[in-house]
């Protein structure tokens, strides 16, 4: 069974969302989220700030899974500091809602710290593999997964021990599309900013794993 055991890494961290007109999403929102899928049995290693990972671990908690739970808290800033101040000032010289379909609809036109946020899913996942917790096998999913009911309805149904399926290729990142079969060109991807892709990823943990 070790070769399908599979760690999963998420984050959740406070970027303002209550704040933002047309999404406000405070962090017991986040946390109702979380709560769907925190039922899940793999180890799972969550990047967050001091003042949530209580809240976290408590939720872990009512499914008996603290012992399958790993939080690690480090300010966002920390992980990339330069790719960071190239997102605000991004923000700041250009005009983010040029040659978007809808730009006052999508977050990333309008929070750099959002958009920082989506960037760092690699930087969480490297570090988790470099301190040394994870399986050989690992999984990205969004701390915010099915955003509280949009693809699953029963969070009961998600008290089981994920492994890894035999269509998994262990020599690419896998990512799973919420579309069967998309026929846009990548320029009305960019224009419309429609999501593809879900909230998670595979990977398979390799000897020599860095992000420079």
């Amino acid at each position: 069974m070790i070769d399908n055991e599979i760690t999963i890494v998420t984050a959740f961290y406070d970027i303002g969302r209550k704040d933002i007109k047309n999404f406000e999403r405070d962090n017991d929102k986040y946390l109702s989220y979380f709560e769907f899928l925190a039922g899940i049995k793999n180890k799972m290693i969550i990047y967050t700030q001091e003042n949530i990972k209580e809240k976290i671990l408590d939720t872990r908690k009512k499914h008996n899974l603290e012992d399958k739970t790993i939080i690690i808290t480090k300010e966002l800033q920390e992980f990339d500091e330069q790719g960071y101040k190239k997102i605000i000032d991004t923000f700041r010289n250009y005009d983010q809602s040029i040659n978007r379909k809808n730009p006052q609809t999508n977050i990333e036109c309008i929070s750099p710290m959002y958009c920082y946020l989506m960037y760092l899913k690699p930087f969480f996942v490297c570090d988790a593999i470099q301190r040394g917790l994870t399986d050989k096998n690992i999984m990205w999913l969004d701390f915010g997964f099915n955003h509280g009911g949009n693809f699953f309805v029963d969070k009961d149904q998600f008290n089981f021990y994920l492994q890894k399926q035999n269509s998994i290729d262990e020599n690419k990142i896998n990512l799973f599309s919420i579309k069967n079969d998309d026929k846009q060109t990548l320029a009305n991807i960019y224009f419309s900013m429609e999501n593809i892709f879900n909230g998670w990823y595979y990977i398979r943990k390799i000897k020599k794993l860095a992000l420079i």
